[in-house]
């Protein structure tokens, strides 16, 4: 039945989930948010180093270079020939 209800009329069923608009007012001040904001979108060990980890496992350098270039109008074709 939400399902329903949901194809129904999507934004009448969202408010309907979350409730009533709310609303209210900030009581910290401008310089306890930003300290706020502060402490938990830092990071004071960010220049650290970080130790080499063992279970990492190096790839072996590729074989093969990578082509970088643009594809031709033949390879273009053959491309939308298959899509097709």
């Amino acid at each position: 039945m939400d399902r329903v209800d949901f194809t129904k009329d999507p934004f009448k069923y969202m408010s309907k989930l979350l409730g009533d608009k709310r609303s209210g007012e900030l009581k910290a001040t401008k310089e306890q948010v930003e300290e706020h904001l502060h402490q938990v979108h830092s990071d004071p060990r960010r220049e650290d180093s970080l130790k080499e980890m063992e279970k990492l496992i190096k790839p072996a350098d590729p074989t093969i270079p990578f082509g970088a270039e643009e594809p031709n109008w033949q390879e273009v074709n053959n491309f939308l020939k298959k899509a097709r």
